[in-house]
């Protein structure tokens, strides 16, 4: 009989402590991308590893995830499951009062904008022959924007510079404005058909505006892509011109896709 309180204490004994522990951590946050976030108690921080390991144990007692964060305070623990020895193991202690760490958050969250809205600059050449063969037309062409929505939506300040030739006269071209473009990106052969408007303002003997509208392909080559279309140019007070366009897009802050 004896024997069977003595038995009796120790399960309460350890009913208490397994109770106990569960008021240590409570789940925040469970992560599809591995990371499970639990808040802590200020009783938990006098706690051992061991301990620490065990709490997280009840806290969690069907786990998935691959690495565990504690917050309590301004302290973060970071914790991953040892399979082999079924135990937590503690990797890092982050301070978030830290200069340092203050200052790299900052520009991860800067970064993390900047890669929504990606800056981007484009080279190209435009071309344009009649159908008589007796008027031919070259341009070179600069944009540089930023993308509204990644790799969806973008706008750009556009720069072009070129020269008519004709039976009847020569003349340099020089047209500024700006130029918006809406992707449709297929991911899986990394090709986005588009469609484009802009505006602009053409400088040569005969000033005026123009409203471009542009359709083609672009194809994601190394940090950038490979642009292909055509472009028709509704000029006011002036003949509109229909033009071949082809030219290549560095976005080397951005993921294009």
């Amino acid at each position: 009989m004896k024997n069977t309180y003595i038995l009796l204490v120790i399960l309460f004994i350890g009913y208490s402590v397994s109770a106990q522990d569960t008021t240590y951590l409570k789940v925040l946050n469970a992560d599809k991308n591995g990371v499970t976030i639990l808040a802590a108690k200020e009783s938990y921080i006098d706690l051992s590893d061991y301990d620490k390991s065990s709490a997280i144990k009840i806290a969690l007692p069907e786990i998935n995830n691959n690495i565990i964060v504690i917050d309590y305070g301004h302290q973060r623990e970071m914790w991953k499951k040892d399979n082999v020895r079924n135990e937590f193991v503690r990797f890092d202690v982050l301070n978030i009062d830290n200069p340092d760490l203050q200052r790299f958050v900052k520009k991860s969250k800067h970064a993390e904008k900047f890669m929504k809205h990606p800056w981007f600059l484009y080279f190209g050449g435009q071309y344009t022959v009649s159908p008589d063969m007796n008027t031919f037309s070259a341009y070179g062409s600069v944009r540089w924007g930023f993308f509204l929505l990644a790799n969806r939506w973008d706008i750009a300040f556009s720069v072009m510079a070129g020269y008519n030739a004709s039976d009847e006269y020569d003349d340099l071209l020089c047209n500024v404005g700006f130029i918006s473009k809406l992707y449709f990106p297929i991911k899986k052969i990394g090709l986005s058909p588009y469609i484009g408007v802009g505006i602009s303002c053409n400088y040569s003997s005969e000033s005026f505006l123009d409203v471009p509208v542009t359709v083609g392909l672009s194809w994601r080559l190394g940090p950038g892509s490979l642009d292909m279309g055509f472009q028709y140019g509704f000029r006011i007070e002036s003949e509109p011109l229909f033009m071949g366009i082809i030219g290549y897009t560095f976005c080397p802050w951005g993921n294009r896709k």
